[in-house]
């Protein structure tokens, strides 16, 4: 028989934004598995990386989705990287792609590479003045099933650079 955080885990989270926001829409490259629980970690993958751009946009160390959907160590460097583009006046905001591949699922951790690209999008300082160009980049997105929740709590970029597929 299951245990009951697996049974738990299969349960579908509550739907968040996974649009990126107006100023940073996503467009999303993801296959849903037809499995209830890798879906739900699918979708809280989509729902982080929509809150983070969002936040890239309008920094926000303190909004409240960073708690709902990390756990540390990365909520830590998450709120600090975000706290420090805050501090700097900074945003990056532009249209992006996303696609998720190679998920795998077990027991209570999780994890996917996604790959996004950024090359439309553009960090301005305070002025508006543009000062840097984004590029494709790569990540082991590693979850926890915390208390039958989904929850990001590493991503590691190694060197391979991504491409999408369509």
């Amino acid at each position: 028989s299951p245990s009951a955080a697996a049974t738990a885990a299969t349960a579908k989270p509550s739907a968040l934004p996974v649009d990126g926001s107006p100023r940073s829409p996503i467009e999303w490259f993801v296959t849903p598995t037809g499995d209830p629980r890798q879906d739900s970690v699918l979708l809280v993958i989509q729902e982080y990386f929509s809150m983070s751009y969002r936040l890239f946009d309008r920094p926000n160390p303190n909004d409240p989705l960073i708690a709902r959907l990390t756990i540390d160590p990365w909520r830590s460097y998450l709120t600090g990287a975000i706290g420090r583009l805050a501090e700097r006046g900074l945003s990056q905001r532009g249209p992006l792609r996303i696609q998720i591949t190679n998920l795998t699922v077990t027991g209570a951790r999780a994890q996917a590479n996604a790959c996004d690209d950024t090359t439309t999008s553009l960090t301005h300082e305070a002025n508006g003045q543009i000062i840097a160009r984004g590029s494709f980049g790569w990540y082991l997105v590693s979850l926890r099933n915390v208390g039958g929740n989904w929850r990001v709590a590493n991503l590691i970029s190694p060197p391979p650079d991504c491409t999408i597929s369509q």
